[in-house]
């Protein structure tokens, strides 16, 4: 699914929202029984809106949201047992990303025939973490749902440039 909406508050200052959901499920059929077994589900959410001045040259400024989970059959994740020993389990799951920041793009014409140098970008802080599936050893449960579930928050700045050259 796909939402794009714009909106002009003047002929030079303009609001665009976009936002996705896509929902991808694989298996594998069983022709015989007429079944299917699922193996893998991936689901995506994408939302940017932002505000936008066009003049000779265009400048964006905005917030872009990405969530995105993803059924996994062998998560392998690191926990420290009740004995104080670092252990590691592999677990069967779904993973999660999710990221979160400002963005903003800046376009600069060059030249007479729509030719133009073009800086964008996100700078998103960005979590990922894993829910278990399964039985977990009792005695270190709570260090593994733990482990698995608390996501550090790290800065991801993503930067473009680029020219358009028309002839």
């Amino acid at each position: 699914m796909s939402l794009d909406a714009e909106h002009a508050f003047a002929p030079t200052l303009r609001l665009y929202a976009t936002a996705t959901a896509s929902d991808l499920r694989l298996g594998r059929l069983l022709p015989d029984r007429f079944a299917e077994v699922p193996f893998d589900t991936v689901r995506t959410y994408d939302a940017h809106v932002r505000i936008v001045v066009q003049r000779a040259w265009r400048a964006e400024l905005g917030v872009r949201v990405f969530y995105r989970t993803d059924y996994s059959p062998a998560i392998t994740t690191r926990f420290p047992r009740a004995d104080g020993a670092t252990a590691a389990i592999t677990r069967p799951g779904v993973t999660w990303l999710r990221q979160l920041g400002p963005s903003a793009s800046l376009s600069i014409p060059i030249g007479a025939r729509g030719s133009s140098v073009e800086l964008s970008g996100w700078y998103a802080i960005q979590q990922q973490a894993a829910r278990l599936y399964g039985r977990l050893d009792e005695a270190n449960e709570k260090a593994i749902l733990k482990a698995a579930s608390d996501a550090p928050a790290r800065l991801l700045p993503r930067i473009t440039f680029g020219v358009v050259w028309r002839l």
